[in-house]
């Protein structure tokens, strides 16, 4: 691996780790100071888990403005067995919601529409990622905070191999589980 794909890689990991601990130190100081308040904003939630696995899903299907990781903190159970049932449904979700991008950009890949897309300033940035990248953006972008909802988009309308693609996206998987584990650990201890 040459030095150029490394550096993008740590860079992309770098991120993804800041924005993770901003995520969690953010989640400590509501629940240690303001933890009635994040009652209010996650209980009405509660009894709404299909709106919330809906907006997820619209998430990581079309914008993936929404880090995953609020949505593990909703999660949140007093037992672990219900909380690791929501984390696999949410990582499900998200991998779902890749694969729909990644489909909906095979085939709308001739159309005005992608034309449109890919030549926005956000697509050319990682159509550029892309070139120097190609497949290996797939699964960077499913451990990172990169955008895996335009990237899996981007990668149908390219035409990438559907079975490449199944095989980076379910990395994904693994961010899940590992995010899942460290919030659940972080919320026991804190």
């Amino acid at each position: 691996m040459d030095k150029e794909k490394k550096r993008f890689i740590y860079k992309a990991l770098g991120k993804g780790f800041v924005s993770f601990i901003f995520i969690i130190f953010i989640f400590i100081v509501a629940k240690t100071y303001i933890n009635e308040y994040l009652s209010e904003v996650f209980e009405p939630l509660a009894d709404k888990p299909s709106l919330v696995y809906s907006l997820f899903f619209l998430s990581e299907t079309f914008m993936g403005l929404i880090p995953p990781e609020f949505f593990m903190i909703w999660a949140l159970e007093e037992n672990i067995f219900l909380f690791i049932e929501k984390v696999l449904l949410l990582t499900l979700i998200s991998y779902l919601g890749g694969i729909l991008a990644f489909v909906t950009g095979k085939t709308l890949s001739n159309t005005l529409l992608m034309q449109k897309i890919l030549k926005s300033k956000t697509a050319r940035k990682y159509l550029k990622y892309y070139d120097d990248y190609g497949g290996f953006l797939i699964l960077i972008s499913a451990v990172t905070p990169l955008p895996f909802a335009l990237i899996s988009t981007l990668s149908g309308s390219l035409n990438y191999s559907y079975l490449k693609y199944f095989k980076f996206a379910s990395v994904r998987f693994v961010r899940f589980g590992l995010y899942g584990w460290i919030i659940w650990s972080i919320n026991n201890i804190s």
